[in-house]
């Protein structure tokens, strides 16, 4: 891991410190009425790689990688991307949450939002 690593540039345009307060909360369904793991994955990783600037070639860029010590998101990214979790998927990441479960990759993210919505 080298320092630029850490320094990640951002899309032109983009602010890791803007939130949208008009979105809502968007469940597309899955085939028994809730979203699937595979959606919820999905979503996260576009996300991040629009707010974040992600590279569609980065091949380190994966749904295991540890977005923090990898340098895709800082800790004001981490806030950011809880809001966005909280609007976008209609979950409440509680200061426990922060505490009990490991959310530093897209795959434990995306469990977490699972669970919390009763995913498959």
């Amino acid at each position: 891991m080298t320092l630029a690593r850490l320094s990640r540039p951002h899309k032109a345009g983009t602010s890791r410190f803007c939130l949208k307060s008009d979105r809502k909360a968007i469940h597309p369904k899955g085939a028994n009425g809730v979203m699937t793991l595979d959606e919820i994955r999905g979503i996260l990783i576009d996300h991040i790689m629009d707010k974040f600037g992600v590279e569609p070639d980065d091949d380190e860029f994966t749904p295991d990688v540890h977005l923090f010590d990898y340098g895709y998101i800082d800790s004001f990214g981490a806030t950011e991307l809880t809001a966005f979790v909280e609007s976008r998927f209609g979950v409440e990441v509680t200061k426990k949450d922060l505490m009990t479960t490991s959310m530093n990759t897209v795959n434990e993210i995306a469990s977490f939002i699972a669970s919390k919505l009763g995913a498959n």
